[in-house]
């Protein structure tokens, strides 16, 4: 008896991973049948949208990301320098801030989105 249960919760098993695979073939014939009437609204909306991301870009306001570390101001400075000129097209600035005891300093601001950093910087270890 339980032998017959068993092969048959088995055969429900296989069939229900096996329906998954299937019908996929209509989706794409269907997909290829309207691709040639929709070829000329896609391109317009893109073109919509090509638009709208011009306007936006030059439209966006100055973002500033403070970072919490507790590193060697050295490395850092470097670290800054190379990521505020990359970042600078973008109109994204990055500032770190020097923390000692950052473990203790998340655990009291990590959630606190006024007071907290955006990230934090330190060895993985610590934390």
């Amino acid at each position: 008896m339980k032998k017959q249960i068993s092969v048959l919760l088995c055969g429900a098993l296989l069939t229900g991973l096996l329906a998954g695979c299937g019908g996929t073939e209509n989706k794409v014939e269907e997909k290829k049948e309207e691709t040639p009437a929709t070829t000329e609204t896609t391109s317009e909306v893109k073109e919509e949208k090509k638009e709208e991301t011009k306007t936006e870009d030059t439209k966006s306001e100055p973002v500033n990301i403070k970072v919490w570390h507790d590193g060697d101001e050295s490395i850092i400075g470097v670290i800054q320098g190379r990521v505020n000129d990359t970042l600078a097209s973008d109109n994204v600035s990055v500032s770190f801030e020097k923390k000692t005891g950052l473990s203790d300093q998340i655990k009291l601001y990590g959630n606190d989105a006024d007071n907290g950093p955006d990230m934090y910087f330190y060895a993985h270890d610590s934390l």
